[in-house]
């Protein structure tokens, strides 16, 4: 029964076989447990893994097709260990295909062997077989380091300063991958994830999609061995694991497999050839580690296994017993297998008897081979390879098994890269790659077409690896993909290419290229290809509120921070940064660690050409005498910190006060000190100044020749000293008695403020002398004593009044200080010896204000009172009050306390209107600080009555808000508040606002509102005097009983009245009513509401649109006669309008234009072509109708007032309350303060103007703003005047704001800041024909004739071609009129001579002459523009000027002549 043993079987069982009887008591089986095992393991393969035929079938199936046999009923037994008959090697039914590692046959949940390539701080990147690359997790990798990192999120979330999670060395990082993985390790790996997301590319035939795949491992033991049957562990079998626990003699690893009954072992004496191999640096695995291990030993119950990772060891282990299981294979095992079968792409194998694998020819090391004949004369049929498992997916799609028989991946383990190049890039990984990452190969052959894949390539200068590029990689994105051939083609066999290296497969040995001649070619690949201050033209990828993305190259990319987008602060910088635009920028700083580039666009930086200064030492350009390019960053005592490229700065010497962070400068490096990293430079660039004089005159050198003995003076101290040197920011002085060198800030040179601060520091110079001086502060360090001579300092320190230790300051202590900072959320207040304390917002004042700024400035004087002081944690933290009602509780009376100090839930009640601070916002609604102490919380439905889409954006941080008090709970200490306007009321209009809350509005009364919303069923109305929208229905709208349509009535934005028929106070409702029959009782009000409503309407109606029309797009020439017709009636309207609406006595000109004789200086627009046409005379007509309407209503209005002649503000009053639109009324009001010396009056009433005038009426706001612009020039400060235009160009059109100032400083002869308005205009404007006329007139006016010409050039190079003309007329006509007529007639001669046939540009240039009456050039010029060929209508217009001309200043024959030549015509 036994039977004949094969020859392969061991002595022992051959034996124990023998003595097995033929009837066997107990039931054996007769089968040793070697074979009981194997044929229980071909039997599991044959039913688990087979297509249902078994071995023994196709065996029987291969005979009878040989021998002609029937079916034999009697099956063979076989064995692992029998010998494979040869003739079954070439079966194909037997020997599985030669499968490639590729996206779409990666599995998930299948393992493969994998290479690190890169080390993170959160993931491992993985290179993975055929250059794939995966990414693990740090939650991936074990499940004890999966431990460690929750352990520090709960740390970080608990905000502990410090965690001990590891046995290691405390200064580590126990998290830090670095410590634990090394470059270039092989791990095993599970495929937990497949994701791609796909892009559509387009080509020149049309789109392709691109694909970017991302691959997710895992490394954790349970994964990985979870298929492993215990009965399958041997000597020689390779499993990962990870380390569990120390102990004394080794370490305890986590092997992850099922059975909790084994155990692992790692004794130290295994570990120490690994860890004095691949890290040096440690003296013992860590927890969590993860280790590749060989089983060194099993214990006789397979309950205790022995490992090892010494490297050699691992490299050649081998399973000493045949796996009962495919699933117990597992990548990275070395195993033998025979050859089955080859193909010309690769081989069949089958290892331990059984188990069919398959190898590429990449994994064969045969990539150039052509042909089957290649591979079966390396690997012929029967041969035995020794090969390590690569890939192992056993799904129920299909079993597949790959190997590797590169001597690299044989040598596993034990080498770390398959050539022994250590030269690399920079990168991670640089020292896994064999050829450095960006390489250009000059010179790389065509070995071998693989498919469609691909084509593989030699590298002329090394034979270690070879090349590879894709198909994707061998064009260009833009073309479309080459049909590969080895024959023919662009990438047949033979060619040579030039390639650069884009990636590496550790596992292949084969390097990434790509043959893309615009990668190739590229200056900048990569980050060492990058340096200082290299000029790159780059693409905007993408803009946020901190800069701009650029895309460098194909491969990097860099950022440029908001502070350097510019050399002027942007208003509005996403609308000239946008996305795919080309930008100019240049390489400010690289930051190797973080794999970044910082650029900058700053003109004054990217169009320098001074030399780079990129470091401290002479080599990287600091070299001293050098002039370079810096930026200031902070002003500092002595100077200013400038920064230089690759974050080098140093300190800038000057004198100068007009310095500001932000600002681009020309310096001259004076010294430098690479050890001590610091630089010495100076804003005086002047080749005749000595490096020494500069050096000799800063505030350092000056400090230098004073006493250091600090010990002489203590904080509080009165002294006296002298100004030996006088800085941007401070003055540095001598103290008398000892000489003592101090610094005495700006801010401290009195206890002013702002114009009179200025003016006082101006006489501050060298030799100066201040008799009283308070020690305020001593740095024992830099040995610097700092100084006040702000009086109020004095005092209290002669009143022993100045407290140095924050230790001694107590609650209800009254301070002087200074402020030293302001925030978002309060005021840090500073005291003499470096005390400093905050004011919160709610404790800066009795009246709240929006920012500290409206009521505080840096350096200011104040008085604090001590309301808190905590000292609970270590260091002194101090609360202040600057109230008055603290600070002097006597003198302030109740109705000065605009908002009362809240310290109790109990000093507030429900009702009371209270307002305060937004503290925090969420999603759920608002925190709101109303005291010191005390928050209310106002849910989300309680902050609006409209929809918020963005809550945290519109109530930040710090936002000033009124709300009113909904619940008080004094037990919970809880105050809920409401900041819906239509619960708050009046006190939540903006700048005192009256409008009525809902339960202030009575039923019957009458209300003005405009439709806000039209619906089927109604229309809703918003009152002008309330906060609440009202609803009328259908059924009130119309008082006849027929069907009523609100769409076919109303629009939305029409003005209405509407009767109050319903106050529903509780649910928020408001019902109106429109019928005529509410108001019969009110019919003469409400007929005055419509004619006040329909005249509003008909000015609107007349008035022009303001924007410039300058921004008309392309077209062609007749279009552009028509636009630059528009464009002159736009603003002969305006000008109209101006002089009509501004116009005021008494010798004060608020109105744009200073006389009509200043408005004939401006140029003339052109006419069209078709000016002597009917159509236009019919429309010139149309258009002097509206005009002479608008005169006429004017006229009416200036007429009434001139009648009732206001004589009071009540008069006034109520003026502008029958015409609140009128900006001449608002303006005469304006006058009335003016004239009795009342400023501030004239300020109130211009801003009542700017609240009152409807937004439509835009002009009218204008007028009153440049009324009040006048006001402010005239009467105000500099100060003033500068917040009047900032506001002013916030609400209206920019250009327009820009050009009436101008005007403005021109009537004032402030001729340098006329220029300076003409010239911001033109920087932002420089499209506008008009800004290059207005400066150009004005450089005419005041004989600067060589600007105004190069005006003109500069104008042609930033106007649109179609308003060259028209800008070259309007200069010419200058010349007339305030320059030379001469050139004038050049001008005009040559745009004549290109356009022959404009009469427009003849009539204008006609005109001109005729303004000069000179005959000689006039009779020549009507005799050329009336012998040329032109229209009859345009003929007919030229005779009449000229016959015209001739009547005026002509004789009888000259009038004959121009009759003669007219009826000759």
């Amino acid at each position: 029964m036994a039977g004949k043993r094969e020859k392969s079987a061991t002595k022992a069982s051959s034996k124990k076989a023998s003595e097995i009887t033929d009837f066997p008591r107990g039931g054996s089986s007769g089968l040793t447990p070697l074979e009981f095992r194997e044929v229980a393991r071909q039997a599991e393969q044959e039913v688990l893994f087979s297509d249902g035929v078994t071995a023994g079938d196709r065996a029987e199936k291969k005979r009878r097709r040989r021998d002609g046999d029937k079916p034999s009923k009697k099956k063979s037994k076989k064995t692992g260990n029998t010998e494979i008959d040869p003739e079954l090697l070439v079966d194909d039914e037997r020997v599985s295909a030669v499968e490639s590692i590729t996206l779409r046959t990666l599995a998930k949940g299948a393992l493969v062997l994998g290479c690190i390539a890169a080390i993170g701080e959160l993931e491992l990147r993985v290179s993975l077989p055929n250059g794939l690359l995966g990414v693990v997790p740090i939650t991936s990798i074990s499940p004890e380091l999966t431990t460690l990192v929750e352990k520090a999120a709960e740390a970080a979330e608990d905000s502990e300063d410090a965690m001990e999670v590891d046995g290691g060395n405390d200064n580590d990082d126990p998290l830090d991958l670095k410590t634990r993985f090394y470059v270039g390790q092989y791990v095993k790996c599970a495929v937990a994830d497949i994701s791609s997301k796909q892009t559509a590319g387009t080509t020149k035939k049309g789109k392709r999609a691109k694909s970017s795949t991302r691959v997710e491992l895992t490394l954790m033991p349970e994964e990985i061995n979870s298929r492993i049957d215990t009965d399958d562990i041997c000597e020689g079998m390779l499993l990962t694991a990870s380390v569990k626990s120390v102990e004394d003699r080794g370490y305890v690893l986590n092997t992850g497999i099922p059975s909790s009954k084994v155990t692992a072992f790692l004794p130290t004496s295994e570990a120490q050839a690994w860890l004095s191999r691949w890290m040096p640096q440690a003296e013992e695995l860590r927890p969590g580690q993860l280790v590749e291990a060989a089983v060194s030993s099993v214990s006789d119950d397979r309950r205790s296994l022995r490992m090892t990772i010494d490297p050699e060891a691992v490299s050649q282990a081998t399973p000493k017993d045949t796996y009962k299981t495919m699933a117990s294979a597992q990548p990275g095992q070395l195993v033998s297998a025979t050859v089955m079968k080859a193909w010309d792409r690769g081989l069949s194998l089958r290892f331990m008897g059984f188990y069919d694998c398959s190898a590429d020819l990449n994994a064969l090391d045969l990539a150039a081979a052509r042909s089957k004949s290649e591979v079966e004369k390396k690997y012929p049929l029967g041969k035995s390879v020794l090969v390590r498992i690569l890939y192992v997916s056993l799904t129920a799609a299909g079993k597949i098994i790959t190997v590797s028989a590169m001597p690299h991946i044989q040598k596993a383990y034990a080498d770390l890269t398959a050539a022994d190049s250590d030269a690399g890039s920079k990168q991670d990984y640089g020292k896994l790659w064999p050829i450095p990452y960006g390489t250009v190969l000059d010179d790389c052959i065509v070995s071998n077409v693989v498919g469609t894949a691909g084509v593989s390539l030699k590298i002329s200068t090394t034979k270690a690896v070879t090349a590879f590029a894709r198909t994707t990689q061998l064009v260009e994105e833009n073309e479309e993909l080459p049909a590969l051939n080895k024959h023919s083609g662009g990438f047949h066999i033979g060619t040579r290419h030039r390639a650069r290296v884009i990636s590496y497969d550790a596992i292949g040995a084969v390097v990434g290229v790509t043959l893309r001649p615009s990668v190739v070619d590229e200056q900048f690949f990569k980050l060492e290809d990058m340096y200082p201050g290299a000029q790159i033209d780059g693409k905007i990828k993408s803009f946020n509120d901190n800069g701009v993305e650029v895309t460098i190259s194909s491969n990097l990319h860099g950022f440029i921070h908001k502070k350097h987008l510019s050399d002027i602060a942007l208003k509005h910088p996403e609308l000239q940064f946008t996305v795919g635009k080309q930008l100019s920028c240049r390489v400010l700083k690289i930051i190797q660690e973080q794999n970044s580039i910082l650029l900058t666009s700053r003109k004054s930086l990217v169009q320098s050409k001074l030399p780079i200064v990129c470091g401290f030492s002479e080599a990287e350009g600091a070299v001293p005498g050098v002039i370079t390019q810096a930026v200031v960053d902070r002003i500092v005592d002595g100077g200013a910190v400038v920064n230089f490229y690759q974050g080098a700065n140093g300190l800038l010497l000057t004198t100068s006060k007009r310095l500001e962070p932000g600002k681009s400068l020309k310096c001259r490096i004076l010294s430098c000190d690479s050890e001590r990293r610091r630089i010495r430079a100076s804003d005086n660039i002047d080749p005749n100044v000595s490096l020494e004089e500069l050096l000799s005159q800063s505030a350092p050198s000056q400090f230098a020749n004073l006493g250091t003995d600090v010990s002489q003076v203590s904080v509080g101290d009165i002294v006296s000293g002298t100004v030996v040197h006088v800085g941007a920011n401070s003055a540095l002085m001598s103290l008398e008695g000892g000489s003592l060198g101090a610094s005495l800030p700006a801010g401290h040179y009195s206890d002013h403020c702002g114009a009179i601060a200025d003016k006082i520091a101006a006489r501050v110079t060298v030799n100066t002398r201040f008799e009283e001086l308070v020690v305020i502060g001593i740095n024992a360090e830099r040995k610097r004593v700092i100084v006040s001579a702000k009086p109020a300092l004095i005092k209290a320190a002669k009143a022993n009044r100045i407290i140095a230790d924050a230790r001694n300051i107590t609650v209800g202590k009254t301070l002087v200080g200074w402020v030293k900072k302001l925030t978002s959320f309060g005021a840090f207040i500073s005291f003499p010896g470096s005390v400093s304390a905050l004011a919160p917002l709610e404790m800066l004042s009795d009246r709240y204000v929006s920012l500290p700024e409206d009521l505080l400035q840096a350096d200011q004087t104040v008085v604090a009172h001590v309301v808190a002081v905590d000292d609970d944690s270590g260091a002194v933290k101090i609360r202040l009050s600057l109230r008055s009602s603290v600070l002097c509780q006597d003198a302030v009376s109740s109705q000065d306390i605009v908002d009362p100090v809240i310290d109790t839930p109990a000093d507030v009640s429900v009702g009371q209107v209270v307002r305060g601070y937004v503290k925090q916002t969420s999603e759920a609604g608002c925190f709101i600080s109303l005291g010191r102490t005390v928050t209310g919380r106002a849910f989300i439905s309680e902050l609006s009555d409209e929809y918020i889409r963005d809550v945290k954006g519109a109530f930040p941080a710090g936002k000033f808000v009124t709300a009113i008090v909904t619940a008080v709970d004094a037990g919970q200490n809880r105050v809920s508040l409401s900041l819906r306007p239509s619960r708050v009321g009046a006190a939540a209009g903006p700048d005192g606002e009256r409008k009525r809350r809902l339960d202030q509005i009575a039923v019957g009364e009458t209300l003005k509102g405009t439709i806000t919303r039209i619906e089927d069923y109604g229309v809703f109305v918003r009152p002008d005097d309330a906060f609440t929208t009202g609803l009328c229905y259908v059924r009130e709208i119309a008082d006849s009983d027929a069907p009523v349509d609100p769409k076919a009535l109303y629009e939305i934005g029409d003005r209405v009245l509407a009767k109050v028929l319903k106050v529903d106070e509780e649910n928020g409702k408001l019902a109106l009513g429109l019928k005529s029959s509410y108001f019969a009782e009110g019919s003469d009000e409400e007929s005055d509401a419509e004619e006040s409503d329909a005249e509003a309407s008909g000015s609107e109606a007349s008035d022009t649109d303001p924007s410039d029309n300058d921004e008309a797009t392309d077209g062609e020439e007749s279009e552009d006669n028509e636009s630059e017709d528009s464009d002159s009636e736009d603003e002969e309207e305006d000008a109209e309008v101006s002089n009509l609406a501004l116009a005021v006595s008494e010798g004060f000109h608020w109105n744009d234009n200073n006389s009509d004789d200043e408005a004939g200086d401006q140029p003339q627009e052109s006419d069209s072509d078709s000016d002597a046409s009917d159509e236009e005379a019919q429309s010139k007509s149309k258009k002097s109708g509206k005009r002479s309407k608008l005169q006429k209503v004017t006229q009416d209005i200036t007429a009434d007032l001139s009648e009732q002649a206001p004589k009071s503000a009540n008069d006034f009053e109520r003026l502008v309350m029958g015409s609140p639109d009128s900006s001449f009324v608002w303006i005469q009001f304006m006058t009335y303060y003016l004239s009795q010396s009342e400023i501030d009056q004239a300020r109130e009433v211009a801003e009542r103007a700017l609240k009152t005038i409807s937004p439509r009426e835009e002009q009218e706001k204008m007028n009153v703003w440049v009324a009040l612009l006048n006001l402010e020039q005239h009467f105000g400060s500099n100060e003033t005047l500068d917040n009047t235009l900032k506001r002013a160009l916030q609400y209206m059109n920019p250009k327009h704001v820009y050009l009436q100032m101008a005007k403005i400083y021109e009537r004032a002869d402030q001729i340098a800041d006329a220029e300076r308005m003409h010239k911001i205009a033109i920087s932002k404007f420089s499209e506008s024909c008009k800004v290059w006329v207005l400066y150009g007139l004005l450089c005419l006016k005041n004989d600067k004739i060589v600007e105004s010409r190069d005006l003109l050039a500069r104008a042609l190079r930033s106007l649109p071609k179609r308003k060259h003309v028209k800008a070259i007329t309007q200069f010419g006509q200058m010349e007339f009129k305030h320059g030379e007529p001469e050139r004038g007639r050049t001008v005009f001669e040559g745009v004549l001579g290109t356009y022959p046939k404009r009469v427009d540009l003849w009539s204008v240039y006609l005109d001109m002459e005729i303004t000069l009456v000179t005959r000689q050039g006039l009779d020549e010029l009507f005799e050329r523009v009336t012998s040329m060929k032109h229209s009859s209508k345009k003929m007919k217009f030229l005779f009449k000027r000229w016959l015209k001309f001739e009547k005026d200043h002509g004789s009888e024959a000259t009038i004959e002549h121009v009759k003669q030549r007219a009826r000759e015509y």
